[in-house]
C-alpha cells in the first residue's frame, strides 16, 4: 500500500507540473483551415469536429488576460523527416473580459495526410499571444479520431483546465499592431536530436505464472512536452503529444525468471527545436518533443519488490488458465525519459496494440494478479502474487 500512496502522490505532482495551474474545460475542437488540403484519410470522418474549446487564460495572479489571442496549430506527423517543422494555424479566437475564448476545428486538420496519422491521431499546439505576437502561454494536446474505442477512451482530456501565463499582467495587453497581426504559421527548427529508451509499461510474474508484454503495430504512447524560453534550462512540462507508428512493427518482452517484475522500455526519437513564427514577436522559444517510435526493447528498473503483497483487488488465475489485458488506462510514468536536460512523462494505455498476457502453467496451484488502484481489469499497474 505504501507504493500505491507514493505513486498516487507522484501522479498528482506530475499532473500539476504538466499543466502548471492550467484549467481547460471542454476538449479542443475544430478550427478555421489555413493549411492546404491533401488526401483524405478514411479513418477520419470529413466535416467539422462538433466539440468546442472553451479556454480560460489568466496571469499568475488570476487576472483574466483580456485581449490575448488563442491560436491552435497542427503538428505534422513526419517531424523527423526534415530539419524544420512547419505548423499551420487551424483556428483562432480573442479572449474576453472573463478570460474565456471559444475555438472550433474544421478540415484540413483531420483530413490532411501530413497532419493526421493513418490510424487517426492528430497533435495540436495551443499558443496564447498578446496583440504584438509575444508568447504568453504554450500548451500541447493530442486528439484521436479513429475507430478503436479502447484508444479513444484513453486519450488525455482537457476538461477543467485553464492556462496560466508565467508573468503577472501589468496594465492592459497591447492591442494588435497594423504591421504585426495574428500568427499565420510557425516553423520549428531542429537544433539537436537523439534517440532514447522510454518507459512504456511494466510486467510482473511469480512462480508458475508466465507473462508477456506486447507493444506495437501502431504504438500507443502519449509523451510529455518540455518548453523553455532560453533553450538551455528552466524546462517546464506543458501537455503532451501522441506518438503512433503504422508500419506494422511489433515488440514483445517475456518475463525472464519465475519471480520477475521490471519496467519495460522502448526507443523513441526526440527533437530539441527552436521556434520562428510569422508575425510573432519572439524567436527564442524552445521545446523538447518526441517525433517517432524507433522500436526495440530493453528491460528497465526492477520493481519486483512490489509483488506478493496482494490487496483487496486480488483476482485468481486458475490452473491452466490465461489472462489478457487489452483496454483501459495505464500508469503515467514521471521521468519516463530524460533528454536534453529535461525529464518527460509518458503513458501507454492498454489497447489492441499495448497488452499484457499471463498464463498459469501450474498443474495444481492457483496464482493471483492484483492492481495498484483496482482489479486487474481496470488497474493502471498489475502485480502478481503466489497466494
Amino acid at each position: 500500500m505504501q507504493r500505491l500512496c507514493i505513486r498516487a502522490i507522484r501522479h498528482r505532482l506530475l499532473r500539476a507540473s504538466i499543466i502548471a495551474a492550467l484549467l481547460l474545460f471542454l476538449p479542443l475542437a475544430s478550427l478555421t483551415a489555413t493549411a492546404q488540403a491533401a488526401t483524405a484519410i478514411s479513418a477520419i470522418p470529413a466535416g467539422s469536429d462538433p466539440q468546442l474549446a472553451q479556454i480560460i487564460v489568466q496571469d499568475r495572479n488570476g487576472k483574466p488576460m483580456k485581449g490575448a489571442i488563442a491560436q491552435v496549430l497542427v503538428i505534422p506527423q513526419n517531424m523527423a523527416a526534415s530539419a524544420q517543422t512547419t505548423e499551420p494555424v487551424v483556428g483562432t479566437g480573442t479572449i474576453d473580459a472573463q478570460g474565456r475564448v471559444i475555438v472550433s476545428l474544421t478540415p484540413p486538420a483531420r483530413t490532411d495526410a501530413t497532419l493526421a496519422s493513418k490510424d487517426g491521431h492528430v497533435n495540436y499546439e495551443l499558443m496564447v499571444t498578446d496583440g504584438r505576437g509575444s508568447l504568453l502561454a504554450d500548451y500541447y494536446f493530442p486528439r484521436y479520431y479513429g475507430s478503436d474505442a479502447n484508444i479513444a477512451r484513453e486519450m488525455p482530456a482537457l476538461s477543467n483546465t485553464h492556462l496560466t501565463a508565467p508573468t503577472a499582467l501589468a496594465g492592459a495587453l497591447p492591442t494588435a499592431s497594423p504591421t504585426i497581426g495574428q500568427i499565420q504559421y510557425c516553423t520549428w527548427n531542429t537544433v539537436s536530436q537523439t534517440d532514447a529508451y522510454t518507459v512504456v509499461g511494466e510486467l510482473h510474474v511469480v512462480q508458475d505464472l508466465s507473462g508477456i508484454f506486447t507493444y506495437g503495430r501502431t504504438s500507443d504512447s502519449t509523451i510529455g512536452i518540455a518548453i523553455s524560453s532560453n533553450g538551455g534550462g528552466n524546462w517546464s512540462l506543458s501537455g503532451s503529444v501522441s506518438i503512433t507508428n503504422s508500419s506494422g512493427y511489433l515488440i514483445s518482452q517475456h518475463a525472464q525468471a519465475p519471480n520477475w517484475g521490471h519496467q519495460i522500455k522502448t526507443e523513441f526519437h526526440y527533437l530539441k527545436q527552436q521556434s520562428r513564427c510569422l508575425y510573432g514577436g519572439w524567436t527564442q522559444n524552445f521545446r523538447i518533443i518526441a517525433s517517432q517510435w524507433d522500436g526495440g526493447t530493453v528491460i528497465g528498473n526492477d520493481v519486483s519488490s512490489w509483488d506478493n503483497h496482494p490487496n483487496q483487488w486480488k483476482s485468481p488465475v486458475p490452473v491452466g488458465n490465461g489472462v489478457e489485458r487489452v483496454s483501459g488506462a495505464a500508469y503515467n510514468y514521471g521521468g519516463a525519459v530524460c533528454v536534453f536536460g529535461a525529464c518527460l512523462n509518458a503513458t501507454s494505455g492498454f489497447s489492441t496494440t499495448v497488452k499484457l498476457t499471463w498464463s498459469n502453467t501450474s498443474q495444481t496451484t492457483t496464482r493471483y494478479l492484483y492492481g495498484n488502484n483496482g482489479y486487474p481489469t481496470t488497474a493502471t499497474i498489475i502485480y502478481a502474487s503466489l497466494n
